[in-house]
C-alpha cells in the first residue's frame, strides 16, 4: 500500500529532478500508484533527436533520475525494486505526450544511502579549476583507480590532447545547423528567457562573462551562427580547451555494450556523486563519446575495450565555491 503523502511525493520528485540530463532537459515524470508501484515516464518532447539520435543519452538521463528518486526515498526509509518494463495497462494510460519507460515497487525498511547527502552539492562546473594539491590528488586516485568502469587520465599532456580533441569534435558538430539549432533551444542567456528558472543551460551555470552573454545572445541565433560556422569563426565562441587543461584528471566512463542504459544512468549518477563526496566538481565532455574519431582515439590510446561502450568523459577538478544551481521544473509538473 502506498503511504506516501502528496506533499512527500512532491519533495521526492523535486530531489530526483536534481539528477543530470543532457542539456538539462529533465525528461523524467512519475506516478505513485496505490498498490505501491512507482512508474517512470518520459516526456517525449524533451528528446534530442539530432544530438542523441539513438536516445542513448536520453535513457541514461532517465536512469539517473530513477537513481535520484531511490536516493531521495532512502532518506525516508524506503527503497525501490530494480526497474522492470511497464505492463500493458501502464502503457495505455500514459498521458498525452508521455511514454511509459519502467515500473518499480516501493519497499520499506531501507537505510539512508550515504550518497543522498551529495545530491544538493553536486553541480556541473564549466569554469577553470584550481590546482589540486597532494591531498586532493590522493583523494581523486581513491575514487578513480578502483572503479572498473572508469579509465582515468592524469598526466597534463594527455589531458591537453583530449581537450584539443573535444574542441575539434565540438567545432564539427556545431557547424551542423540542425545540431546547433537544437542546442540553441536549451540555451538561456538571460533571466528574461522564459525557461531561465525551469530547464536548459543558463549563462550563470555556463560560467559566461557579461560580454559573452551579450554577444552569445545574438551570435548563437542559428541563422547568424551558421554564417560564422561557414568560415570557422564559430570556434572562438565555443572553445573550451583552455578550461579543460586546468583539470586534475579526466575520467573515461564506460559500461558494457549490452547493458540497459537505465542501469548505465544509475551508475553514471552515483559515480558523479562519489566525485562530489570526495570534494571535486566535474563536467561531461559528451562529444568525445559521440564523435567516431574521438571514440577510436580513446580506444586506441587508453585501451578502452571493444566490449565497453564509452558513455562520457568527465573533466574533474577542484572548483571554487559557488551558489549557482541549474534550474529545475516545478515538482507539480513531474507527477502524472
Amino acid at each position: 500500500m502506498n503511504t506516501l503523502s502528496h506533499d512527500l511525493q512532491l519533495d521526492l520528485v523535486r530531489e530526483a529532478s536534481r539528477a543530470p540530463s543532457a542539456h538539462n532537459t529533465q525528461p523524467a515524470r512519475w506516478r505513485f500508484s496505490p498498490d505501491s508501484a512507482v512508474v517512470l515516464f518520459e516526456e517525449v518532447s524533451r528528446r534530442l533527436p539530432v544530438a542523441d539520435p539513438t536516445g542513448r543519452d536520453h535513457r541514461v538521463g532517465l536512469g539517473a533520475a530513477f537513481e535520484g528518486l531511490r536516493l531521495a526515498l532512502s532518506r525516508h526509509g524506503f527503497d525501490l525494486s530494480d526497474p522492470k518494463p511497464p505492463d500493458d495497462s501502464e502503457r495505455v494510460t500514459a498521458p498525452p505526450g508521455l511514454s511509459c519507460i519502467a515500473r518499480s515497487v516501493l519497499r520499506s525498511g531501507a537505510e539512508p544511502d550515504p550518497l543522498a547527502a551529495q545530491v544538493t552539492r553536486r553541480r556541473t562546473y564549466r569554469g577553470r579549476f584550481f590546482p589540486a594539491d597532494v591531498a586532493a590528488l590522493d583523494a581523486l586516485h581513491e575514487v578513480l583507480d578502483p572503479a572498473p568502469d572508469v579509465t582515468p587520465v592524469y598526466d597534463a599532456a594527455s589531458i591537453a590532447v583530449l581537450a584539443a580533441e573535444s574542441d575539434r569534435a565540438s567545432f564539427g558538430f556545431l557547424a551542423l545547423r540542425g545540431y546547433q539549432g537544437e542546442l540553441y533551444r536549451w540555451l538561456r542567456f538571460s533571466p528574461r528567457d522564459g525557461g531561465w528558472t525551469r530547464d536548459g543551460l543558463t549563462a550563470d551555470c555556463l560560467e559566461l562573462s557579461r560580454v559573452e552573454r551579450l554577444v552569445g545572445r545574438w551570435l548563437f541565433v542559428p541563422a547568424y551562427f551558421a554564417l560564422l560556422a561557414q568560415v570557422g569563426l564559430h570556434r572562438p565562441l565555443v572553445a573550451e580547451a583552455g578550461r579543460t587543461r586546468t583539470a586534475a584528471a579526466l575520467a573515461i566512463f564506460h559500461r558494457p555494450q549490452t547493458e540497459d542504459r537505465l542501469l548505465t544512468g544509475r551508475r553514471f549518477y552515483r559515480f558523479w556523486l562519489e566525485l562530489t563526496a570526495a570534494g571535486f566538481a566535474a563536467r561531461p565532455m559528451s562529444v568525445l563519446a559521440d564523435d567516431p574519431f574521438s571514440v577510436a582515439l580513446l580506444r586506441e590510446r587508453w585501451a578502452v575495450p571493444a566490449s565497453a561502450a564509452i558513455i562520457n568523459v568527465f573533466v574533474v577538478g577542484v572548483a571554487p565555491v559557488s551558489t549557482c544551481r541549474s534550474p529545475r521544473l516545478p515538482p507539480e509538473e513531474l507527477l502524472v
